[in-house]
């Protein structure tokens, strides 16, 4: 599972911000461990941002990650959230 959000020029273009969602209580759990997924912020001009707090799923017992993410271009922005949930 993994947050991507990629441009589709390298010139030029909108600036990406990617960061877990602020006030979620984002964390996975698995058969043997469990934590809470930090905060994460990145943004600016790079041409792909991407975020993996969990690397297998064969254990993972629950999980939960909110994940915001925004594009500006000339001073305007939308700004979108998604949540993955499985329990």
């Amino acid at each position: 599972m993994v947050a991507n959000l990629k441009k589709s020029s390298v010139f030029g273009g909108p600036t990406l911000s990617l960061q877990s969602t602020t006030g979620a209580y984002n964390y996975w759990k698995n058969k043997k461990d469990d934590a809470e997924i930090a905060y994460y912020s990145d943004g600016g001009t790079r041409r792909e941002y991407d975020y993996r707090p969990y690397y297998r799923t064969r254990r993972l017992t629950s999980y939960y990650f909110s994940m915001f993410y925004e594009v500006a271009i000339g001073g305007n922005s939308n700004g979108y959230t998604l949540t993955i949930s499985c329990n």
